[in-house]
């Protein structure tokens, strides 16, 4: 049974989802020519997160499968400023 202060890491990976969707969209829309809506590009960057971050939701079970997939994902980001195609 996991510590009563241990850290759900399953709301911490919904965070970093939901958190990662708001930093795409507010760098297009900082980049961006046109001036849409925030609501109509974050949809877009929520469909986004949602597919990159499946990856480690399917490997957060398996210590070994989740280690390979943050560093897979880190090593194809290696800048952190870069937006995260």
């Amino acid at each position: 049974m996991a510590p009563p202060n241990a850290i759900d890491i399953k709301k911490l990976l919904r965070f970093f989802q939901e958190t990662y969707a708001h930093a795409l969209t507010l760098q297009e829309l900082m980049e961006g020519p046109e001036e849409l809506p925030y609501e109509v590009v974050r949809r877009k960057y929520d469909q986004q997160a949602a597919q990159q971050f499946e990856l480690f939701f399917r490997a957060i079970d398996d210590d070994q499968a989740f280690s390979k997939v943050v560093t897979d994902f880190l090593d194809m980001h290696p800048e952190p400023n870069r937006r995260l195609n």
